[in-house]
């Protein structure tokens, strides 16, 4: 039998490999200490919450559906302006 040779190319971790590990890492870290801090509240003022969660989310959808009819309003005259 032949011995065969394999030759294995190790590259070192460039820059951007590194700060990509390192905020996958803190990511990580701020997901877990941010886990243990709400385990600790208490729910009294969980309805508030909700509600000004249920506030943000509203007024999100609006500003999106707002920033679509402009898009929208706007190709429309695009295209009858082009039409003309």
């Amino acid at each position: 039998m032949e011995k065969q040779n394999v030759i294995q190319l190790v590259r070192k971790p460039t820059l951007t490999t590194r700060f990509k590990q390192a905020a996958v890492i803190a990511t990580g870290t701020a997901l877990a200490i941010h886990a243990n801090a709400a385990s600790s509240i208490d729910a009294t003022g969980l309805t508030g919450e909700i509600d000004g969660g249920k506030a943000t989310i509203i007024a999100l959808f609006g500003t999106a559906l707002v920033i679509l009819g402009i898009f929208a309003g706007w190709r429309y005259l695009k295209r009858g302006a082009n039409s003309a």
